[in-house]
């Protein structure tokens, strides 16, 4: 937004500068002598962002509508395998009093495996039907077991991404005691962070409707899969996707935001297996980006991939849980190189570089790859 007539002393009744649509003296007509909202007051509005309940399944005429807490992550065979007395590190929506404490970036907070990746976004019903193949089955590299991983991110994104889009008439009151100058950085910094979830809202839904056609057919043809198994259970696991823009060598695979053109989409899971563990890129159709990726990891030599995997998780995933016994045995400047990613993660408006997947110097995890299984053509 271009800001016009921004004097503080603009008129009572006139639009306010910073575009809400409320006359100046309703919305920044002296803001500057508000009280500021406290961390406490942040943190209970976004629990109330976060806190709505819908059925995300594209069939609601068979929608029981009990909604319930739905873990995007197996919570018994998984998050329980590397709990710690019930409990896991996890990043949640609702700890923005945190950053206070670790110099503005965000750092993991012990979570019970009971609350760690809810949402509720699927009715009980709906829940156990879509996913049961991978929820009481073992994992398979498959075209199915590939969609139902993805599925249950898309449908926890567009979720997530709700909350974040009502969350931010209250964020957009956090300039409350500030000078008028501070107020309209941060209005512009809130503008930048707006139309990024607006338009990321619209490119969720637009991909996650094509994944319902798929659900509602059970043609999975067109899912395409990369897996590498671990011997070991990962110290980490995830649910999530992103849109890739550079690849494991630095190469760049497409830019973001460009008009009239739906990014091409990814989703990655880390998961417990009845073997080991799993890493698992996936996504539907014949995109160029993804398949990009996936051959600069699959060049990776085996001794590679385990950091390179948990690289990218920290990279580009929020929805991310821990083993304190991992977490806690890091050393400190692992864990502030990681605290880093993550931060910039949850950021939407964030510039990444080229270089962001490539190594970093760290060693992270000592995972043992036992093998690599695809229906792409590498």
């Amino acid at each position: 937004m271009s800001f016009v007539n921004m004097h503080p002393r603009m008129g009572r009744n006139e639009p306010c500068w910073c575009g809400s649509g409320k006359k100046f003296k309703k919305c920044h007509m002296n803001r500057e002598s508000t009280p500021r909202r406290t961390i406490q007051e942040v943190i209970e509005t976004g629990r109330e962002a976060y806190a709505k309940k819908v059925c995300l399944h594209p069939d609601l005429s068979t929608c029981n509508h009990g909604i319930i807490k739905a873990h995007s992550i197996q919570k018994n065979g998984g998050l329980s395998r590397i709990a710690v007395k019930g409990k896991v590190y996890g990043i949640r929506e609702n700890n923005a009093g945190d950053l206070s404490k670790s110099n503005g970036m965000l750092a993991p907070k012990l979570v019970g495996i009971r609350h760690a990746s809810t949402f509720t976004g699927m009715c009980g019903f709906h829940d156990d039907q879509t996913f049961a193949p991978i929820e009481k089955e073992p994992f398979v590299s498959c075209n199915e077991h590939a969609f139902l991983l993805a599925y249950r991110h898309f449908c926890k994104e567009i979720f997530t991404k709700g909350g974040a889009i009502s969350l931010l008439p209250t964020l957009r009151t956090a300039d409350n005691g500030q000078p008028f100058e501070i107020q309209m950085k941060y209005q512009r910094f809130m503008d930048e962070m707006q139309s990024g979830l607006v338009q990321g809202v619209k490119d969720v839904e637009a991909i996650k409707a094509s994944y319902d056609t798929c659900l509602l057919t059970k043609d999975f043809s067109d899912v395409r899969f990369y897996v590498v198994q671990f011997k070991e259970v990962p110290n980490l696991l995830t649910c999530s996707g992103n849109f890739p823009m550079f690849d494991f060598s630095g190469n760049q695979l497409q830019r973001l935001l460009e008009p009239n053109k739906l990014p091409d989409h990814v989703t990655f899971s880390i998961i417990a297996t009845d073997t080991g563990g799993a890493f698992i890129f996936s996504w539907l159709g014949n995109l160029l980006c993804p398949e990009c990726l996936v051959k600069s990891l699959h060049k990776l030599p085996d001794a590679a991939i385990g950091d390179a995997v948990v690289r990218y998780a920290f990279e580009y995933c929020e929805n991310l849980y821990m083993s304190p016994t991992w977490w806690d045995g890091l050393d400190e400047t692992s864990k502030m190189a990681l605290c880093r990613r993550i931060t910039k993660a949850g950021d939407v408006t964030a510039e990444r570089k080229s270089d962001c997947l490539m190594p970093d110097g760290h060693n992270y995890v000592n995972w043992t790859v036992t093998a690599r299984e695809t229906n792409l053509n590498l």
